[in-house]
């Protein structure tokens, strides 16, 4: 009888053992998909800023963006998605 109860508790201890390692890889797993999706959000956010940026010197000319690049001392070569950027790069500065 003595044997049965010690096989049972090994059993439990066991099966309890199983449900601990389950419920830590799940919790690591929730953990990750979290992070992923934070990064996710983040990457969208900054995609945003970025446009946002951009939309100010949306429609200018490229006499109007060399404008603004000299009076920063910034170099005006360029296309104007590149001045743009320029402009963009000085602003998060």
């Amino acid at each position: 009888m003595r044997e049965r109860a010690e096989l049972a508790g090994a059993v439990v201890r066991e099966r309890a053992e199983s449900f601990e390692r389950s419920a830590d890889e799940q919790a690591e797993q929730a953990e990750q998909e979290l992070a992923r999706e934070a990064r996710r959000i983040e990457r969208a956010q900054a995609r945003q800023a970025h446009e946002k940026a951009r939309a100010r010197y949306a429609g200018m000319t490229k006499a109007q963006l060399g404008e603004l690049l000299a009076e920063r001392n910034l170099r005006k070569t360029g296309n104007v998605d590149e001045l743009i950027e320029r402009l963009v790069e000085a602003d998060g500065k």
